[in-house]
Formats: structure tokens, sequence, C-alpha cells
């Protein structure tokens, strides 16, 4: 379970540029829920979902995953945390140019001291899973936009993580590579993953495995539906 207390989030505090992002947010996420953030560029979606993520702290308030509050953790315990917990998937892929597909999946794994044989086959198992099996040896560059995808969803899920986090995951896809990736995502919660999009896509927003969609303005939530 993920619960936000009345999180703020201020960017460059004191200054005269100094822009609040988020004002007062509180929610609750039950585990292995579907939950979809929507609103216009500049809503809060995005430092929303950096902040459960962990990826950055919160001005004031506390964000609790399974019980832990992140906000009063060290880095260190932090940072394996992220590691552990989350899966991230973002507008673009961030594939490492040069870089083998299957070595692109295998990038959050590095630091784990899993064995890599073990590894190796999980990933070529994904990359199965997401029609991406005959490309494990190409080059990123060589991906089309929706197979770059399609990797960067297997990365995020190598290391099995019960969350998976996702901004605008359909931005950049046409409408028959974004209802692909949707029905990719729709398989998560089957297997008790916990799944927060943010998105203005009305293809993710009608999805039918989407259980609760908040509306997002000015850093506020303005209803949920």
């Amino acid at each position: 379970m993920i619960v936000v207390d009345r999180v703020t989030k201020i960017f460059d505090r004191g200054r005269p540029e100094e822009f609040t992002a988020l004002s007062g947010i509180s929610l609750t996420i039950a585990a292995g829920e579907t939950v979809v953030l929507m609103g216009p560029s500049g809503s809060g979606k995005t430092t929303l979902l950096s902040i459960l993520g962990a990826l950055c702290r919160p001005t004031s308030g506390r964000v609790q995953v399974a019980g832990r509050d992140l906000t009063r953790m060290p880095e260190r315990s932090l940072s394996l945390l992220r590691r552990r917990t989350f899966g991230f998937v973002f507008q673009q892929p961030h594939l490492v140019r040069g870089l083998r597909v299957i070595d692109n999946v295998l990038l959050p794994a590095l630091p784990v001291s899993d064995p890599e044989e073990g590894l190796r086959e999980r990933a070529r198992s994904l990359l199965e899973r997401l029609g991406l099996g005959c490309r494990a040896e190409a080059r990123a560059e060589s991906l089309s936009c929706g197979e770059a995808q399609r990797a960067a969803l297997a990365r995020a899920l190598i290391l099995d993580p019960p969350i998976v986090i996702a901004d605008e995951p359909t931005a950049h896809l046409d409408t028959a590579r974004a209802a692909e990736l949707i029905s990719l995502l729709a398989s998560l919660p089957a297997g008790g993953k916990t799944l927060v999009i943010a998105s203005h896509d009305p293809l993710v927003a009608e999805a039918s495995f989407v259980e609760r969609i908040l509306a997002m303005r000015d850093g506020r939530i303005l209803e949920a539906g």
C-alpha cells in the first residue's frame, strides 16, 4: 500500500523563480490497484510520480510504502528500496545506444548480486513475452518506437518490482502502438502489481483495467473517478 500524507513540493524555494508543483496532496493506493493520474502539462503528475517512486523527496508531508516512511530514510537505504520496489517506464524509452536490447533490459540489475545467468534467462523470457524475443541481440538504436517502449517495459520488470510507475508511456506512440502497450500494461495487475500511470491519453483512461482516475490541476487532486 502507498500512503501519501499532505505532500507539498516546492522547487527553487526562497528564490524569485520559486514554484509550487504539489500542494498538500493526500492519497492512498491499495496494493494491486491500478490508478491513472490525468491532467494537463504542469498539473503536477510527473512530480507526484517522482515522489511516489522515491526519485525525489517532498518539501513537506510523508510518503509511506508498505509501512515504510520514505521521507525519513537515508539515501543509501532509499536507493536500495527504490531498486527493489519500483519499476519505471518514462515518456522516452531512454535505451542506451550501442548496447544490445538484452543488455539494456539488464541495466537495473547490474548492482544486484543475483546470478547473472538467471537474470539473463529472465530478461530473455520478458522479451519473448513482450514480442521482442527475436530482437534481444539487436542494437537498441535499431528498434522502432513501439519496440523501444516494450524494451523499456521489460527493463522496468527485470527485478520483478511490486510497483510499476509509468509517466506518459504512450505519448510518442501512434494509436496502434499505444493500444499494444496498454494491452501489455493491462497484464500487470493480474500478476498482483500496483500500477500508477500519469497520462493525458484517452486510450489509457478508457482502458478496462484502470480502477481509478485522479484528475490533477495546479498541483492538486481535483476529483477521483
